[in-house]
């Protein structure tokens, strides 16, 4: 079973799988006619697993938004583990 990323926006429910980042941490998307990227970063430890410290699993995390900045469109992209959007970088 894989874990998932849920939206609810404008009326339309989406679920990402967590599956969806294995070969990039950066995906882009559009919901009820929205773009939107979503970011997954690695090595996060899930806080509900196992009793201690040791025991939990990574897991990982993830961040959405609009890729809309003051009327501008940008693409983002993974270069050398940094996140950067092509236009400014």
């Amino acid at each position: 079973m894989d874990r998932v990323i849920g939206l609810e926006l404008r009326q339309a429910k989406v679920a990402c799988p967590l599956g969806s980042f294995v070969d990039t941490s950066v995906v882009h998307d559009t919901v009820s006619d929205q773009d939107i990227v979503t970011f997954f970063g690695d090595g996060t430890l899930s806080a509900f697993r196992g009793r201690g410290f040791d025991e939990r699993r990574v897991v990982g995390t993830t961040g959405l938004c609009s890729p809309v900045a003051y009327g501008r469109s940008l693409t983002f992209a993974v270069e050398d583990g940094a996140i950067l959007n092509e236009q400014t970088g």
